[in-house]
Parts: structure tokens; C-alpha cells; sequence
């Protein structure tokens, strides 16, 4: 009651702030009615979508050693000392960049939820105990990969998968709807007090 009697709802820092206090507000009980008028989802879609992840996996992980370095030219060389007989965890000790380095490189089991696709196409083409003839660019860094053992991937059962699914199969669908909203809706910038100060501010409405 002070803050109102002294009129400080109306000071322009505070009025964003409830302005988008009040948006987030909508935002959350909008989430909810759309949630609950998407309505359970059939046994036929989570089949249907259960299919499509195990079709879509990746059928086998892989225990892997890996040697990082700065360079192309650094990882080439480490593929010659390979092939020269040098041992793979010891190369791994002396120059890889990454903390495995202290494990000789052995970062263990990996699949398709914990590496990057060019890994897992790369090691699916070696044999146990072969490494990659070619470096292998890896963010900032380049790689050399050795293929310690290889296992089939084991899929959860239906009935276990179905709460995951159940919750991935309504968030797709409320992404979509919030989409379809953002399509159809008409977009204004507005100068506010914030980006009076800021040149570069802008805040967006949509209706």
C-alpha cells in the first residue's frame, strides 16, 4: 500500500518488471489450458512414436579411447607414431589436450545421447583395437580415435519408455501450437524507458 500510495508502480523500471512479471504469469496458465486441451495421447501414438526412436538409434555403443590436440598436422602425427608401434595410452598421457589423458585416453562407453555424430560414424567403421587413419575434427580441437569393444544398444521396454514418450509427444505438439500462434500473430516493437537509456533495447509485444 505505501509503494502504491507513493505511486511506485508507475517508476519505469518497476513498471517492466510487473509488466513482465504479469506476462510470465499468462505465459505459464496459457501453457496449461494448451496442455490439457491436447487431451491423453492414444497407445497408437506412443507405438507409432516408440518405432521411430528404436528406428532412428543407433543400434550399437562403443568403449573408446580418444587422443585430442590442437592441430591437424599434431594429430597426424600422432597417427604416425602409431603406426610406427608406439602405444596408444601412452601417446594418449604425453600429448592429449583432455582430461582422459590421466586414464590413457579411455573415456569409456559412448553412444548416441553422449557423442557427436561424426564419433559414432567414424568408430563404426573400425575393428576392435584399430584407430582413425584420419584426424578427426572434434569443436576447437582434433581428435584420434582407437575402438576398444563394441555392444548391441538395449532398448527400455514399451511400457517402461511410455512416460518419456508420453512427455516428448506433448511437448512437440505444444511447440507446435505455440507456433502456429507466433505464425498468425502481428509483431510490434515498442521503445520503453529501459531502451531509452539502452539505444540497443527493444521489447517486442505480440497480439
Amino acid at each position: 500500500q505505501y509503494a502504491l500510495d507513493n505511486g511506485l508502480q508507475s517508476e519505469p523500471q518497476l513498471a517492466i518488471a510487473l509488466q513482465q512479471q504479469r506476462q510470465l504469469l499468462l505465459a505459464l496458465s496459457a501453457k496449461k489450458q494448451m496442455l490439457d486441451n491436447i487431451g491423453p495421447l492414444s497407445d497408437e501414438q506412443i507405438q507409432a512414436r516408440y518405432e521411430l526412436e528404436k528406428e532412428r538409434a543407433h543400434p550399437n555403443e562403443y568403449h573408446i579411447q580418444h587422443i585430442t590436440v590442437a592441430s591437424e598436422e599434431e594429430a597426424s602425427k600422432i597417427i604416425e607414431k602409431l603406426a610406427a608401434g608406439e602405444d596408444f595410452s601412452a601417446l594418449a598421457k604425453e600429448f592429449s589436450l583432455d582430461e582422459s589423458k590421466e586414464n590413457g585416453g579411455d573415456i569409456g562407453w559412448v553412444g548416441q545421447a553422449s557423442t557427436s555424430p561424426e564419433v559414432l560414424s567414424s568408430v563404426a567403421l573400425m575393428q576392435n583395437g584399430e584407430w582413425s587413419k584420419k584426424p578427426l575434427q572434434a569443436g576447437n580441437g582434433w581428435q584420434v580415435l582407437k575402438l576398444i569393444d563394441i555392444r548391441p544398444v538395449t532398448f527400455l521396454e514399451l511400457e517402461q519408455a511410455r512416460p518419456r514418450l508420453q512427455a516428448l509427444l506433448q511437448r512437440e505438439r505444444l511447440l507446435a501450437d505455440i507456433q502456429a500462434l507466433r505464425d498468425a500473430a502481428k509483431i510490434e516493437f515498442v521503445e520503453t524507458a529501459q531502451a531509452t537509456e539502452n539505444p540497443g533495447a527493444q521489447s517486442a509485444s505480440e497480439k
